[in-house]
């Protein structure tokens, strides 16, 4: 799953470029990932008994954590200048 998400990234991440990290992050952690990781849960329900605060929790977390990591990438990115870049 991890993988998948990286691989999203790496195709989708150029779209939002020349925004604040916090502006990315939040715009695929937030929009991109969020809505459809909510949505495949919720059509859980239909199949499966689960405690609400599961169906909350689980996508919630997932998200969070992808936010916080897509922050951390593009804040150490920015920081990171390409040899060419440094003449």
């Amino acid at each position: 799953m991890a993988l998948w998400i990286g691989i999203m990234y790496a195709a989708l991440g150029p779209g939002s470029r020349g925004h604040s990290p916090i502006t990315r992050a939040l715009w695929f952690g937030g929009l991109v990932l969020g809505i459809d990781w909510l949505i495949y849960h919720l059509f859980m329900l239909i199949f499966f008994e689960m405690p609400a605060l599961d169906l909350i929790t689980r996508p919630g977390l997932d998200v969070l954590f992808t936010i916080l990591g897509v922050f951390v990438l593009e804040k150490t990115a920015g920081r990171v200048r390409h040899p060419a870049e440094a003449v």
